[in-house]
């Protein structure tokens, strides 16, 4: 099964989103 590049974008940027949204919570919450 192979994923296209723009699946991968995706993906990272979802991770990466859900990983800064966890740290700005316990920054600013």
């Amino acid at each position: 099964m192979k994923m296209c590049s723009l699946e991968i974008i995706i993906f990272k940027s979802m991770i990466i989103g859900s990983i800064l949204g966890r740290s700005w919570r316990k920054k600013y919450t």
